[in-house]
């Protein structure tokens, strides 16, 4: 998936690591936020998470919660997160 080679690229991270629980979570948070963001519209909910790994719907939603959170207390995080997004933006992914 392009929106997870970007990660994995921006963030330093191997790919398949993004796709696994545990492994690699504020990059994983990272990405899953960034598929809810640009593909929902395009793709359901259900086939994100499959894409993701087997993500529920219920569990995107409940990342996003954590995920604001996270982005209030970690500087750094917000940054890596607004930079993806601008990238998102200029060139729309799968």
């Amino acid at each position: 998936m392009e929106i997870g080679r970007r990660v994995s690229q921006e963030l330093g991270v191997e790919e398949e690591r993004l796709y696994r629980p545990r492994q690699a979570p504020q990059a994983r948070s990272l990405l899953m936020e960034l598929c809810r963001l640009y593909l929902t519209g395009r793709t359901s909910l259900a086939e994100i998470g499959r894409k993701l790994g087997g993500v529920s719907g219920s569990a995107l939603s409940q990342n996003r919660k954590r995920l604001e959170v996270l982005l209030g207390k970690e500087p750094s995080l917000r940054k890596d997160f607004e930079r993806l997004s601008r990238g998102m933006i200029s060139r729309p992914s799968q």
